[in-house]
């Protein structure tokens, strides 16, 4: 059977789904599709491997049976930064990869499973309604307490102070909150900033307020700011509210996007398109999350994380971006930007007392199923999608053009290359590999973008008609990066720009002409020669008499005198040179080891002290009674293991163990068993 001639160039493709540009655009590379049919060009590449692969999701194809020549459009274990659960996690280790704040450009967020973080949620939870208290205090003052410069922009300080108003004057009739709830607030703002500035360290630890305490501090919130009352003389407090807001602002980056109301988003840990996920502002509603479906896995499991509740808005409506970004390598790792990107709006106008899913959720997943609000403004698009120059025209329009240059775009841009910095080390990356994801930003009031979520497998469809521009553009793009630029170095690559680029380690060229192994044979260790401690005996040099009891008396003083630990030394010399002057010792020199002048001294093997042996205690101890029964006794008898002649009966008493008193035997051998005999005259 012959095959097409593409086969040999390794210019086969298959594709797992519906991807008609990217079949379109390998189609006219002069590629040849392997389908499952096994007809026409098919039949001939039934048994022929494609060379590249474009797949939905990571998880449909077993890498381990894949070749290395073989191209593929995602990485595995890429769950690290995917999914809102491996993405939480990841903002704890990114310290180890760079000196950026994670909380800075990624809103906080725990994960109800885990004990600590669920502990650490509810500490944040009471922390930032005691903030919402203190902006609730310095926002509904600000006649009596004039700011330089409106928190909330001229417009909407100005409305913001209208509503609060016309509230105050409707709820004259509702029990006003104590003060008290100012001074808890501020009581714990500023035990929580004295721990972010390690003020803390030599203070003593206060005792724990009781559950009774914090729920009584919720339920007077939950007054003040969902219901409308009042606290009492809340305008003498708004001076110190406003400078310890003020103060936080430093160490807290999210407290200008927090807001006062306390809202969390709660969502599914790997889900995507906005399934499962919900606005809460209720601890209690929270936290009985974690009853409901205990049998889910950890990266199933919800994840809460703080919404954004200053938001910056297009016509009073809520929107995000959606920003690609292709990684062709991890290692060194290699990152690509689009320099096109596409807002998703809201089909309702913006809302903070109302939680639904179309307000706070622009996924078009979700906003195809709404109709717009008759309330929108009439220049938003009825697809809720615009282009990202229909922004920057916005931006002008607003006196804000330069944010996009200067804050918007290089941001995004940092960020998208300091999470995957974080997570480099955790994907298990591959040559002949790439991957297309889509990032999604939010922005505050000051233009600095959010990072809320990064999807692995971003949507590709021509639904509305932003996407059906972009789409087609960005696949064709991106097999211009990962093919055509493997033949052509300096190929067009599209809208796409390189981002990041690792250097590269260079492997030096080691040439094996002057290549030469030496060694030589393992020899057996040998035991050294075990070195006693000398015996010094002090004497004169020119008598060979005994030494006389004065001179006993200094080889005493001597001996004492000798350090303990020179006592025994492994490298003694075996010789020392004596100089034969009459009534003059000269101190031995040793070259190899510095000792301390000794006098001459002549050292001695020891003789152990021999003694005559009692065979009345041997006896008593080495012949007991044996038992009755023919066996071996191990623990009365004992056999010398040194002598294995034959027992000799004794020269004085003829008998095989000897009862007279002479010491004539010095090795006696000692059967195991006692011999029948032997036994008989015993008894």
């Amino acid at each position: 059977m012959s095959f097409p001639p593409n086969s040999q160039d390794k210019k086969i493709f298959s594709i797992s789904g519906c991807y008609p540009v990217v079949r379109n655009c390998l189609l006219r590379r002069g590629w040849v599709e392997k389908t499952t049919l096994r007809t026409g060009m098919a039949k001939r590449l039934f048994n022929v491997d494609p060379n590249f692969l474009w797949i939905p999701r990571a998880d449909a194809m077993n890498y381990d049976s894949l070749r290395a020549d073989q191209m593929i459009n995602h990485f595995k274990n890429t769950k690290c930064f995917t999914t809102k659960a491996g993405l939480c996690t990841l903002m704890d280790s990114m310290h180890w990869f760079s000196d950026v704040d994670p909380y800075s450009f990624v809103p906080r967020c725990y994960r109800l499973r885990q004990n600590d973080e669920r502990q650490e949620f509810i500490d944040d939870f009471i922390q930032t309604a005691a903030r919402g208290i203190l902006k609730w205090v310095s926002d509904s003052n600000i006649p009596e307490y004039p700011f330089d410069k409106p928190r909330l922009g001229q417009k909407r300080w100005i409305a913001r102070h209208s509503c609060l108003e016309w509230l105050a004057e409707r709820t004259t009739h509702k029990q006003p909150v104590k003060s008290d709830i100012i001074l808890k607030s501020i009581e714990m703002c500023q035990v929580y900033l004295d721990k972010l500035e390690h003020k803390n360290i030599d203070q003593k630890e206060t005792k724990p307020k009781p559950p009774e305490f914090w729920k009584e501090f919720l339920r007077n919130y939950s007054r003040v700011i969902y219901d409308g009352t009042t606290i009492e003389n809340a305008a003498h407090y708004a001076a110190r509210c406003h400078s310890l807001l003020h103060t936080l602002e430093a160490v807290c980056p999210q407290i200008d996007i927090e807001g006062e109301r306390n809202i969390w988003i709660i969502k599914p840990g790997a889900k995507s398109q906005g399934r499962g996920i919900i606005c809460k502002n209720n601890l209690e509603d929270i936290i009985s999350l974690l009853d409901k479906d205990p049998v889910i896995p950890d990266d199933d499991f919800c994840v809460v994380q703080k919404y954004i509740e200053a938001p910056l808005l297009i016509h009073g409506t809520k929107f995000d971006v959606r920003q690609w970004f292709l990684v062709t390598d991890w290692n060194p790792l290699t990152i690509w930007f689009y320099k096109k990107c596409y807002l998703r709006f809201s089909s309702k106008p913006f809302s903070l007392k109302n939680l639904s899913r179309p307000i706070h959720l622009c996924n078009n997943a979700v906003q195809k199923h709404c109709k717009n609000s008759p309330n929108r403004h009439p220049d938003l698009p009825e697809e809720n999608m615009w282009h990202d120059y229909q922004f920057k025209d916005y931006l002008q329009m607003t006196g804000a053009l330069d944010a996009w240059d200067d804050i918007i775009l290089p941001g995004m841009k940092e960020i998208i290359i300091n999470t995957m910095k974080s997570a480099q080390n955790k994907v298990e990356h591959r040559k002949n590999a790439f991957h297309l994801y889509g990032a999604d930003f939010m922005f505050g009031e000051n233009y600095q973008p959010w990072l809320i979520e990064i999807n692995a497998s971003p949507a590709l469809s021509k639904s509305t008609s932003v996407t059906s521009e972009l789409s087609p553009q960005v696949q064709e793009d991106v097999l211009r990066v990962v093919l055509d630029r493997k033949e052509y170095s300096k190929c067009d690559v599209g809208d796409f720009e390189l981002l990041y680029q690792q250097p590269k380690i260079e492997i030096p060229n080691v040439s094996k002409e002057k290549l030469l192994v030496k060694g030589v044979a393992i020899q057996k260790p040998r035991l050294l020669e075990k070195r006693y401690t000398p015996r010094f005996i002090k004497h004169d040099c020119q008598s060979s008499s005994k030494p006389n009891d004065s001179t006993a008396y200094k080889e005493k003083k001597i001996k004492a005198d000798i350090p303990s630990d020179l006592k025994k030394i492994d490298i003694f010399p075996r010789k020392i040179v004596l100089d034969d002057i009459k009534g003059v010792t000269k101190p031995v020199k040793a070259k190899e080891l510095l000792l301390p002048k000794l006098p001459i001294l002549e050292y001695k093997q020891p003789k152990p002290d021999r003694k005559p042996r009692d065979h009345s205690k041997e006896r008593a101890n080495l012949y007991p009674i044996p038992p009755p029964q023919h066996h071996k006794v191990k623990d009365t008898v004992r056999k010398l293991d040194y002598e294995k002649e034959k027992p000799k009966p004794c020269t004085f008493c003829k008998r095989q163990i000897c009862t007279c008193s002479k010491p004539t035997i010095k090795k006696v051998f000692i059967p195991t068993e006692f011999p029948s005999d032997l036994w008989k005259r015993r008894k």
